[in-house]
């Protein structure tokens, strides 16, 4: 086999979704999460006792709600962003990708991964999301920690 030729493949673009579209796409989810966590709450509710708008959109409920509200969430953006969408609605809204390093759909493990760093990312002044501005492949804590990229 001393003919066979190397073949090498062109190196594939990246278009790395910009902070303001990863922005955007985060007020969108927040607003969707937000309403699921209130419907939850309410869903919450005991049988037979009046609740009005104001207790649904208030954020005064029980600690269950609360622990419902974290697993709501946790699913919301775990199953989504390893589903064949590679993004939540928000994501999807507008028109980005999360994808692991070589362009696949993340791991259910993965997106647990990367949904839990955000939390990470917050606790630390939020600079676990900042980062991304001065990191080549655009990538926040949370993104490292799931070996992820965003892309349009």
């Amino acid at each position: 086999m001393e003919n066979q030729q190397n073949i090498i493949f062109p190196k594939r673009e990246i278009n790395y979704a910009s902070f303001g579209r990863r922005l955007a796409a985060a007020l969108a989810d927040g607003f969707i999460i937000t309403i699921l966590d209130h419907l939850s709450g309410w869903l919450l509710n005991e049988p037979g006792e009046d609740i009005s708008l104001t207790q649904i959109f208030s954020l005064n409920f029980s600690y269950t709600s609360t622990y419902i509200n974290f697993a709501t969430d946790i699913l919301y953006f775990t199953l989504l962003t390893s589903s064949r969408w590679q993004g939540t609605v928000g994501k999807r809204l507008f028109r980005i990708r999360v994808t692991t390093l070589e362009g696949d759909t993340l791991s259910i493990g993965q997106s647990l991964i990367r949904n839990l760093g955000e939390y990470i990312s917050c606790a630390i002044a939020f600079i676990g999301f900042f980062m991304m501005l001065w990191d080549k492949n655009r990538q926040t804590l949370h993104d490292k920690m799931a070996g992820s990229i965003v892309v349009v």
